[in-house]
């Protein structure tokens, strides 16, 4: 298993203008106890960023587009991105990516938690960029 300091280079979490918090994720990890781990690590930065002010809302800005072809979520991080997504200060979330078995998972995911509708794919930074300011 791969080391925090390790996985920790694998993405990138931080919070932009107009409470936008930006996620990149620069390396998949195709092993499951890297994969979970990973998702550890990133729903740990982000809920750094929330909780410096739990009053505000936030939008989500993911880019997947680094992560080429991995499309593996292993079930643990199936749960932490699930809870994730359940918190009740997060307005709605732009995920950009060209994986399409990565759209489909993502899709599933977040219909499952009952967000759907307030999570949306698309396969460039700028669009979804314009769909979160739209609320």
């Amino acid at each position: 298993m791969k080391s925090d300091a390790e996985l920790l280079k694998t993405f990138k979490v931080e919070k932009l203008e107009k409470n936008i918090i930006f996620v990149e994720i620069t390396e998949s990890e195709g092993e499951e106890e890297n994969n979970g781990h990973q998702a550890d690590l990133v729903s740990a930065a982000i809920m750094a960023v929330v909780n410096q002010d739990p009053t505000s809302t936030y939008k989500f800005l993911v880019d997947l587009t680094l992560t080429g072809t991995v499309s593996y979520i292993s079930p643990h991080a199936r749960e932490v991105y699930t809870n994730l997504s359940k918190i009740s200060n997060l307005e709605r979330a732009a995920i950009v990516g060209h994986n399409l078995m990565l759209e489909v998972s993502v899709n599933l995911l977040m219909q499952a938690t009952g967000r759907g509708q307030s999570f949306k794919w698309f396969t460039s930074k700028e669009e979804a960029r314009a769909w979160l300011n739209e609320s």
